[in-house]
């Protein structure tokens, strides 16, 4: 059987070690290189020394600093700055940390921003009112630079908040010790110098301390320490960070058996088109644990087939599995399976077939295998509850088909209720499918009629997460022909798709084949993006999906080829998942963490302003 692709994918070869990322795509705090970020800080400390050091009408400040004016002003800010940076970023990494130069710049530059506005206050109040010295409001914006340092370096330095602490405290520190230096040591500085060092540090570490607390009390880490390897993984794919957050995870995990399946279609004896089908959720997110699924698996078993797809089928977030090791676990247990594959030319068979209109479940027998194909479509249709196809699976053994093949389209998504989609074990939606899955899997089983196969496959793999929301394995289309009716199934690469998009690609394609379905493959990968949320079709319009599927269709059908079939269904022992609950909890503790963060955010904000305000008022 013949194979098209429509433009370049990745290149694959055996083995497990992982080819390089295309369409790779960032969010969070992705700093600019670290020489433009120093330029940035030193036109900031001019900046900054005009504020505090430049000539007012009435108020000749430049004489006030001791060498040299505004010149010295701005040697004392870039000191403080951008050589207090450089230590922060030396000294996070003797005590373990990671704070690479760029990042301790953009620290730098956004704890400036309080420093600025004090200055500004400052030069506003001296402006209208009367000259107030500036030595000591110097003091109180390192003051808040040392609150904002204590938050924002906290969870991006340091392995946790007590060795994060020093490389927060250093540039600040640095900052006053200069202003004491420069305009003048007096012991009534010194006082408001203490108060001003530990009232913030105070207030920054108790926000720190009370936004770890939800999670670590749930999972035992807390907040603070994941925010750097957060950022290390999704913005670098660093293997540390990663490492940290698979391990992160794993905590949180227990043992499972998952039921997984193959179905393979080539000619003698050697695979084209591969479809893999394990009960693993493609999550987290990024590319942790399972997520990116499918690319990972097809990478993974390359040498097996031309071509390999991982549709979704019945799993949940319980079934995220959450290191790369439980994936190759996976992966190897799917070769075995694949390399004793029996292949038959001439199998009792079926298209695609529905039990009656509106049904959510529709079938195709092929062989000892039947596609049961799941979707709640054009209303909301999103995760397919575990035990629910076990059930499916149970019924198709009954009727003599032992290597049942549940997938769930997992094909339309609306952002006002993302709940309603999902069919949870002992709801009338599972008992719905239930019912329609008898109905359909009598249906093929009346109707089916020995005789060969044809297959064709294309795929088309251009595409970007960050601008058409797919992720590596991009488009699919398998095109069975069985009893002379052809049945395309397309697989698109991502999570979900914009609820109605699904009958539009549909009826753009009803006349070229007798029976088909859109599928998703719930790809988490596809989140990093700002907002998270990216269905297919959010990015990319309906009208090029359209155009994209025809193309591949077209070439699916060209490459049409007598094929024949195999398939088998296997147990992955002992293989980590999240387990029930999991995900909720984590959730539960990070949006409790988020609202904590925010609410002290200001809260210690406000107490920092007003305790440096007091005492500028009360020391003379």
């Amino acid at each position: 059987m013949g194979r098209k692709r429509l433009s370049p994918s990745s290149g694959r070869s055996g083995g497990v070690v992982e080819d390089k990322r295309e369409g790779k795509w960032t969010v969070g705090l992705r700093s600019p290189v670290w020489a433009w970020t120093a330029l940035l800080l030193v036109l900031t400390s001019i900046l900054l020394a005009l504020l505090a050091f430049g000539p007012a009408p009435g108020f000749p400040y430049l004489s006030t600093v001791p060498l040299g004016g505004l010149w010295s002003g701005a040697f004392l800010f870039i000191i403080a700055l951008v050589v207090g940076s450089l230590f922060a970023s030396q000294l996070a990494q003797g005590l373990g940390g990671k704070f690479p130069l760029r990042r301790a710049f953009i620290a730098a530059l956004l704890s400036a921003m309080p420093l600025g506005a004090v200055l500004v206050g400052w030069r506003v109040y001296t402006t209208l009112f009367h000259p107030f010295p500036v030595e000591g409001v110097l003091l109180a914006g390192f003051g808040l630079t040392l609150w904002l340092d204590t938050i924002l370096v906290a969870g991006i330095a340091g392995p946790n908040i007590p060795r994060s602490l020093p490389a927060a405290i250093i540039e600040p520190l640095l900052g006053m010790a200069l202003t004491l230096g420069f305009l003048g040591f007096s012991l009534s500085y010194l006082g408001e110098t203490l108060v001003f060092f530990l009232l913030p540090l105070g207030a920054g570490s108790l926000l720190l301390y009370a936004t770890d607390r939800p999670l670590k009390r749930e999972f035992g880490l807390g907040s603070v320490s994941i925010v750097r390897p957060l950022f290390d993984h999704i913005n670098d794919r660093d293997p540390e960070g990663s490492r940290y957050m698979e391990d992160f995870f794993s905590r949180a995990s227990r043992e499972g058996d998952l039921n997984a399946a193959v179905l393979a279609f080539g000619q003698k004896g050697h695979i084209d088109v591969l479809w893999l089908v394990p009960s693993v959720h493609p999550g987290p997110f990024a590319e942790i644990g399972a997520s990116d699924l499918p690319h990972k698996l097809a990478f993974r078993l390359s040498s097996q087939a031309k071509e390999v797809i991982v549709p979704h089928t019945a799993c949940t977030h319980d079934q995220n599995l959450p290191t790369t090791e439980d994936v190759e676990l996976v992966a190897e247990e799917l070769r075995k399976v694949t390399r004793d594959l029996s292949f038959r030319s001439n199998v009792s068979s079926t298209p695609l077939l529905s039990p009656h209109p509106g049904s959510v479940v529709r079938a195709q027998a092929l062989g000892d295998a039947v596609v049961l194909v799941v979707t709640q479509a054009p209303a909301p249709s999103d995760d397919l509850d575990y035990a629910v196809g076990e059930m499916l699976r149970e019924e198709a053994i009954r009727r003599g088909y032992s290597n049942p093949i549940v997938v769930d389209a997992h094909n339309s998504f609306t952002e006002a209720d993302q709940s309603r989609g999902s069919i949870p074990f002992g709801s009338p939606a599972s008992t719905r499918v239930l019912e329609d899955a008898r109905a359909a899997l009598d249906l093929v089983t009346r109707q089916a009629t020995v005789g060969p196969l044809r297959v064709g496959f294309a795929r088309k793999s251009d595409f970007t997460v960050a601008r058409d929301g797919l992720g590596r394995e991009g488009l699919a289309v398998t095109v069975i022909e069985a009893g002379g009716k052809r049945t395309a199934y397309v697989l698109f690469d991502g999570n979900n798709l914009v609820q109605g998009y699904r009958e539009k690609l549909l009826q753009a394609v009803a006349g070229l084949v007798d029976a088909c379905e859109v599928m998703t493959t719930d790809n988490h990968v596809v989140h990093e993006v700002e907002g998270g949320l990216n269905p297919i079709g959010r990015k990319r319009s309906v009208e090029d999906l359209t155009q994209d599927l025809k193309g591949v269709l077209e070439a699916a059908l060209e490459n049409m080829a007598p094929a024949e079939v195999a398939s088998a269904k296997t147990m992955v022992h002992r293989v980590r998942i999240l387990g029930p609950g999991v995900t909720f909890r984590l959730m539960t503790a990070l949006t409790d963490s988020f609202h904590i963060f925010w609410m002290l955010f200001l809260a210690t904000f406000l107490l920092a302003v007003s305790g440096e305000l007091l005492v500028l008022a009360l020391v003379p």
